[in-house]
């Protein structure tokens, strides 16, 4: 019984430390993920932005890209990449609960495209909010949650390493403690 090998403070710490990073660092980002994709992207919020003007595009730079200002009848709203429509065309901003704001023509005739920054007028909430979390709005993309995944993996893998090399150290001092 007075043979046995006490547990070391480096076992203690990662004890704790390993299965605490595998369930916030890994398991959460997972679970998230999962959720995220089986759910809805359902329209939260939307705003009358008037009808379609015209687009003027400017070039992107090198990791830049293009931007278009779409001119309505009540706005200007910047969007990345092209944008085309009819003239006169009516326009609408909807806020969506996983990919943010977006500028839609409505009707269906043409696909939405994503805003650039923030939408400054007023979003009314729609019918189809209810049911639906807000990912977006909690800062829950798809590309936070795959850099908290990689993170924890990471951190995960590190300390396994660090565990490993403090298993092996302690051998060591336990072969060098009974050759004295």
């Amino acid at each position: 019984m007075g043979d046995e090998p006490r547990p070391t403070k480096g076992d203690t710490i990662a004890g704790v430390a390993l299965p605490l990073i595998m369930l916030f660092g890994v398991l959460m980002p997972i679970a998230l993920l999962i959720w995220r994709g089986v759910a809805p992207d359902v329209v939260a919020r939307q705003a009358d932005v008037g009808r379609f003007v015209a687009a003027d595009a400017t070039p992107g730079g090198f990791f830049a890209p293009t931007l278009t200002t779409v001119r309505t009848t009540v706005a200007s709203v910047t969007i990345a990449g092209s944008f085309s429509a009819r003239s006169e065309s009516p326009l609408v901003i909807q806020y969506m609960s996983k990919t943010g704001l977006r500028l839609c023509v409505v009707g269906g005739r043409g696909p939405c495209v994503p805003l650039e920054g923030e939408w400054a007028g007023d979003l009314q909430a729609t019918p189809a909010a209810a049911p639906g979390f807000d990912f977006y709005g909690w800062g829950l993309t798809s590309r936070a949650l795959v850099g908290w995944l990689v993170i924890g993996i990471f951190m995960l893998f590190c300390g396994v390493i660090i565990w490993a090399l403090n298993v092996e150290v302690d051998k060591h001092t336990e072969s060098a403690k009974r050759h004295r």
